[in-house]
């Protein structure tokens, strides 16, 4: 491979070696004569013949002439080019991501990854010039490293950095690179990018990864290795309503990623506080299991659940945290036409959880339907516009409405009302008498509620209903139909909320169905259904918002997220939502826990956040393996450097800028100066003896 010269401009002071060689000819041409006074004296000279004189002076040349040729290349600065394929010369932004998820909190026989990642970052700016801007990227996207730095800013960022609940796949790090240089690259110049990870699998999507000829992919894989880890997953209710005195069953998914088995494991079940359950559970090797924790709410409220497991040396994933909210009472509006239905009074009547209230359709305020959980419309024979609009607001928001149709209805104002809410519309009567033949028995109001599925059921019998159409595109869940397969009951979701549709009155006159033993679980557990409570739990770094409802909003930043046992409360960034406020987070929340939201100092809910499962599957790709990835993706413009390198900051200068030479010119250059100094002592010394004469 050739030589090339950093600065070959220099390479014109070649012609500084025709110097010597000019005197040297013009010594040659003088003669000196030298006077005896006696040739007897003749006899002490040394014979010297004319070829060794001149081969004397030509030594002395040669030194000369080589001694500036070797000055003015090494002031060229030579050098071999790297012989790496991505070889990219005067970046004006070098990239640096470090990888601060937990996986690199690990200890490694040098310490802690995160520690080594951040050393190494730091032997990659000590190879790069002063006036060279650096750009830092973490899992956390710090604001503060959204733009390229000069070293020293640089260096103090790299001092901050620590492990973080966030988990970012890698195809995410480099479009967040690309995205951050886009406006900041000069003469479309390219970049090196260096990427210091432990690329765990879960994480490192090379699949994913889209190709850019402008940069350099520079990878430092850590010295990672497989680490058996048991931990807990996730949990989840299988009922979506939860009642104060009744028993629940909370079930939990515990993942091992180890290959060997686990046996007579303790895990704990918290609620607020206090232990409610305890079991032990086997699991196999690389698989999961799926455990049932069983408790009774006692208390209506806020309830706090916190699930443990013990398991080393990984801990952060041995707590998992979920809440949520026990109203006190499930509050149910129901508009009447004429009179109120007597089978739904019935049913609610004696229920201290469920409070009812009927109104008249004439005598209706509509500012308080913000105040219940849903509302029935019971055979309005007309849906004005007013009442459409405003309980199109009421849905949106995350109520829950039933619809139950009178026959002798205004069809036209019934299907304007369909439309907008882009449910089912109604086309016909049929007046043939027929029976619910088809039940759908794992939609939410019904899944786990009948413990066996009798074959010899009496069905309900129907002697006449509404035909509604069959928009196929439409998001809708049908719970009961016809033998011929004419819907019954629809459930349609809307925004936050929800909407039953009945395709006929809830009366005897029409349907023996309000008689049926399935008449109760029905419309109880729709009921049941609307409080439509949030998620349990969230993960940190995915939900960057929450949204609850709101009936006192003033317009000030009063909504507070709190943590008492750490001492933690901020003032999120709050938007207001018809009836519902946002509360973004922007990554405040940095610990697993249950927190608090709380207005004007009263405590409302609750909300719990764990981190990011994915750290806990702790396999790690191999070189090979990453190579193989990106070269099938077409990727060729990468490199690896290793991480235990002592003098990586030479090694990436060499990289860069190839094998430097003009250390060994200069070298070369005072090699021949102490040829010629000696050359001249040999010969000097007898000319002047030789005057003495």
């Amino acid at each position: 491979m050739g030589i090339s010269f950093l600065y070959p401009v220099f390479l014109f002071a070649l012609f500084a070696a025709l110097i010597p060689v000019i005197i040297h000819l013009f010594n040659f041409r003088r003669y000196k004569i030298v006077y005896f006074s006696n040739l007897k004296f003749l006899q002490n000279l040394q014979n010297q013949t004319q070829s060794t004189s001149n081969l004397k002076h030509l030594l002395i040349l040669i030194c000369r002439i080589l001694v500036i040729i070797f000055l003015v290349f090494a002031f060229a600065q030579p050098f071999i080019p790297s012989s790496k394929s991505i070889k990219f010369q005067n970046q004006n932004i070098v990239s640096i991501y470090i990888d601060n998820s937990f996986s690199m909190d690990a200890e490694s026989k040098y310490g802690k990854m995160i520690e080594i990642a951040k050393k190494k970052s730091k032997d990659i700016t000590d190879a790069y010039s002063s006036d060279t801007k650096f750009l830092l990227i973490t899992n956390d996207y710090n604001s503060k490293h959204r733009k390229p730095v000069n070293k020293t800013q640089f260096l103090e960022y790299l001092s901050e950095i620590s492990v973080c609940p966030e988990t970012r796949n890698l195809s995410e790090i480099i479009l967040k690179q690309q995205d951050l240089i886009s406006n900041e690259l000069i003469d479309n110049k390219k970049n090196i990018f260096y990427l210091i990870s432990d690329f765990q699998k879960n994480t490192s999507d090379f699949k994913n990864i889209k190709i850019d000829t402008n940069v350099a992919f520079q990878l430092l894989p850590m010295n990672s290795q497989a680490v058996n880890n048991l931990y807990v997953d996730s949990c989840w209710f299988e009922t979506p309503v939860r009642k104060l005195n009744q028993e629940e069953d909370l079930f939990v998914k515990i993942v091992n990623n180890s290959d060997e088995s686990y046996r007579d494991i303790p895990i704990k079940l918290f609620i607020n506080d206090t232990l409610k359950s305890l079991a032990n559970f086997n699991v196999s090797e690389n698989s999961s299991q799926t455990i049932k924790l069983t408790y009774k709410n006692l208390y209506s409220g806020i309830i706090k659940g916190k699930i443990e497991i013990t398991d080393y040396p990984i801990i952060y994933d041995n707590t998992f945290y979920f809440s949520y909210t026990l109203a006190d009472k499930i509050k149910l509006l129901v508009i009447n036409q004429e009179k109120d239905n007597k089978y739904i009074d019935a049913l609610f009547q004696d229920d201290t959880y469920i409070e009812l209230k009927n109104y008249k359709d004439d005598n209706l305020d509509y500012s308080i339907f913000s105040n219940y959980n849903i509302i029935i419309l019971n055979e309005l024979k007309e849906i004005s516009s007013g009442l459409l609009q405003e309980l199109k607001n009421f849905i949106s928001s995350g109520g829950f409405l039933m619809v139950i149709p009178n026959i002798d209805a205004d069809i036209q104002s019934y299907n304007n009302f369909l439309n907008t809410l882009k449910l089912n519309y109604i086309t016909e009567i049929d007046t043939h008498k027929t029976k619910i033949s088809n039940i759908n028995y794992e939609c939410n109001i019904l899944k786990n509620v009948f413990k066996k599925k009798e074959n010899n059921i009496e069905f309900p019998a129907i002697y006449k209903h509404f035909i509604l159409s069959n928009l196929t595109q439409l998001n809708n869940e049908i719970i009961l139909s016809t033998e011929k397969t004419h819907s019954i009951l629809c459930a349609y979701p809307f925004q936050k909320g929800k909407v039953y549709l009945f395709a006929m009155p809830l009366n005897d006159k029409y349907t023996n169905f309000v008689k049926h033993p399935f008449f109760v679980p029905v419309i109880y557990n729709i009921v049941l259904n609307s409080l439509n409570e949030n998620k349990i739990y969230y993960i940190i770094g995915q939900n960057e918002s929450l949204e609850i409802k709101n009936d006192e909003h003033d317009g000030e930043n009063i909504y507070h997220i709190k943590n008492p046992n750490k001492s933690f409360d901020f003032i999120p960034e709050q938007k207001y939502d018809n009836a519902n406020i946002k509360l973004y987070l922007h990554q405040n929340i940095r610990l697993s826990d249950n927190y608090f939201i709380s207005f004007k100092n009263q405590i409302l809910k609750s909300v719990s956040f764990n981190y990011n499962r994915k750290e806990s599957d702790l396999k790690f790709y191999s070189k090979k393996e990453i190579s193989d990835m990106l070269k099938n993706q077409g990727i060729y413009n990468f490199s690896f450097l290793d991480i235990n390198d002592k003098y990586l900051t030479k090694t990436i200068k060499e990289f860069d800028q190839g094998t430097k030479l003009w250390k060994l010119f200069i070298a070369l250059a005072l090699l021949f100066l102490g040829i010629e100094i000696i050359l001249l002592r040999l010969f000097i010394p007898m000319k002047k003896k030789n005057a003495k004469i």
